[in-house]
């Protein structure tokens, strides 16, 4: 099973994404965002339990699923601003462009990135300090090495030092 199946996931969770930008276009990305953001802040066990998708609608699992879901996206979306026109072939690299479409410029590029980046640090923030609060439900975060280097910074969070 996979973190996100389908468009519609991309779409809740960026309302930039368009009926064109399938998964497998992304896939790669989604693959970067979860080995470089979400694991190591989640730690693998909790990670793989989200994979199963076992568990009851509304549950705190389904919750922090939500939160990791919109974190992964948003970072997938940041590394594949700097490439998402751009396609590599045996003759070379070329950008697409349409008659309906232009490309985007640089700016809105770095923009896009740039938000993308905030929104799924914001994500990922929410998704850990949900596992903090929730520390007898998931027991595998509570005994992993990624929750102890989290509860080691001296400021844990955003939302930590905002209170």
């Amino acid at each position: 099973m996979a973190l996100i199946e389908n468009r519609e996931e991309l779409k809740n969770d960026n309302s930039s994404v368009t009926v064109n930008l399938s998964v497998d276009s992304l896939q790669s990305f989604l693959d970067d965002a979860i080995n470089q953001h979400i694991i190591p802040a989640i730690g693998r066990d909790t990670y793989n339990l989200l994979l199963s998708k076992d568990f009851e609608a509304l549950s705190a699992e389904e919750t922090l699923l939500l939160f990791v879901q919109k974190a992964v996206v948003n970072f997938a979306l940041a590394y594949y601003s700097n490439y998402g026109s751009l396609q590599l072939s045996d003759s070379g690299a070329h950008v697409t462009q349409s008659d309906g479409m232009r490309a985007a410029s640089d700016k809105k590029i770095m923009q896009l990135r740039k938000e993308s980046f905030r929104a799924g640090f914001a994500a990922l923030e929410y998704a850990v300090e949900f596992l903090e609060k929730n520390l007898a439900t998931f027991v595998a975060y509570s005994a992993s090495d990624e929750h102890k280097e989290n509860r080691a910074s001296f400021i844990n969070s955003s939302i930590e030092f905002s209170k």
